[in-house]
C-alpha cells in the first residue's frame, strides 16, 4: 500500500486527535510532540517532532492501551479510505470524506483546499488503533 500522506498532515492529525478528537472515548497517558531536547521557548515550527511524535492512550470503553505514532496515523488514513471505497462509511459526512481522501492523496497541509477537524482526526486514530470506526 502506497502512502502519500504529507508528514505535516500526519503530525497535525495526531495533535488534533490528542488535543480533542479522542477525548470522548480515550484518556491520554503520555503525549510527546516536541523534539527531544528542544527549548521550551522555541517556536512551534522549530520544536515540532513531525516524524518522531508519540502518545499512549487508554481506551476507557474497552480498557485497551494503544500507542500512537506516525505509522499508526498513516495506517488510520489508509484504512479509513479503504473503508470508504468499500462503502462501509456511507453515513460519514462529506466534509470528513473529502479530508480523508485529500490526506491520502498527498495534499500538503498548507493547501487551501484541505481542511479537517477533531472528528476527522478521531476517525483516523480509531482506524489506526482499533482498525475500524467504533465510537461516533
Amino acid at each position: 500500500m502506497s502512502d502519500k500522506t504529507d508528514s505535516q498532515v500526519v503530525f497535525d492529525l495526531f495533535t488534533t486527535a490528542i488535543e480533542g478528537g479522542i477525548n470522548g472515548w480515550a484518556r491520554v497517558d503520555h503525549y510527546r510532540w516536541r523534539k527531544p531536547g528542544s527549548a521550551p521557548d522555541g517556536s512551534v515550527e522549530e520544536t515540532q517532532d513531525v516524524e518522531g511524535f508519540e502518545a499512549r492512550i487508554f481506551d476507557t470503553e474497552s480498557e485497551f492501551t494503544y500507542r500512537i505514532n506516525a505509522e499508526v496515523i498513516r495506517a488510520g488514513v489508509a484504512r479509513a479510505v479503504s473503508a470508504l471505497s468499500r462503502g462501509d462509511l456511507d453515513g460519514l459526512l462529506p466534509y470528513h470524506r473529502t479530508a480523508l481522501l485529500l490526506a491520502s492523496a498527498g495534499v500538503r497541509w498548507d493547501d487551501p483546499s484541505f481542511d479537517f477537524d477533531a472528528d476527522t482526526a478521531d476517525i483516523v486514530v480509531q482506524f489506526g488503533t482499533i482498525g475500524e470506526l467504533v465510537y461516533g
